[in-house]
């Protein structure tokens, strides 16, 4: 009878433990989705003032100045995963959760900032989309004698039929390519296991 009872006393402490780790690790994630969304949300909206100040200066943002707003996610991801390391995970971060913090803010900033772009092209300055293109054509003509007559041409065509979703649509991939390429270095820099000995 006694053996019985420690047999399901066991059961009992096995599925507990087992409900707890799986209901941390949901509260554990949904944390780092609501904590992400935060700074992601934030970078894209300084991202997004960014981009109508360099229009309200009469500067085209997609014609090099956007390599200024390539650096605000850097300085996002980076506090957001120092941040979320020290003040929710008492000080310590692995590799994969530092990284999941960057991606969450990466695909937060990138999409913000997407749909914000579309709109203003779309409904604000479309004229902006005819500005880009002519841009685009013109550092195009500086290639035409360096890649076959087909390929040019087809090239134009692409920029020719291009409009505010294709824009925002690469702005987006764009983003996010560079957000995961940021967020694997600094996930590698700011990581710090606990130490085994302070388990």
């Amino acid at each position: 009878m006694y053996l019985q009872f420690l047999y399901y006393q066991t059961i009992i402490n096995h599925l507990k433990k087992h409900t707890f780790e799986t209901n941390s690790f949901f509260i554990t994630k949904m944390n780092i989705i609501k904590f992400s969304a935060n700074y992601g949300s934030i970078a894209g909206l300084a991202c997004f003032g960014l981009f109508i100040l360099f229009t309200l200066l009469g500067l085209n943002p997609f014609n090099g100045w956007n390599i200024f707003t390539a650096i605000i996610p850097i300085f996002f991801i980076y506090l957001g995963i120092r941040t979320f390391r020290d003040r929710e995970n008492a000080g310590y971060i692995n590799f994969g959760t530092s990284f999941r913090v960057s991606l969450f803010i990466t695909f937060f900033y990138s999409s913000l900032f997407a749909i914000l772009i579309f709109m203003y092209l779309q409904f604000v300055s479309p004229d902006l989309v005819n500005e880009t293109k002519r841009i685009t054509m013109e550092n195009m003509d500086k290639l035409e004698s360096r890649i076959s007559s087909e390929m040019y041409d087809k090239m134009i065509e692409g920029v020719e039929n291009m409009n505010a979703a294709q824009i925002s649509w690469g702005r987006y991939w764009n983003n996010l390519i560079w957000g995961v390429i940021i967020g694997l270095i600094l996930s590698g820099i700011l990581k710090k296991d606990k130490n085994i000995f302070e388990e």
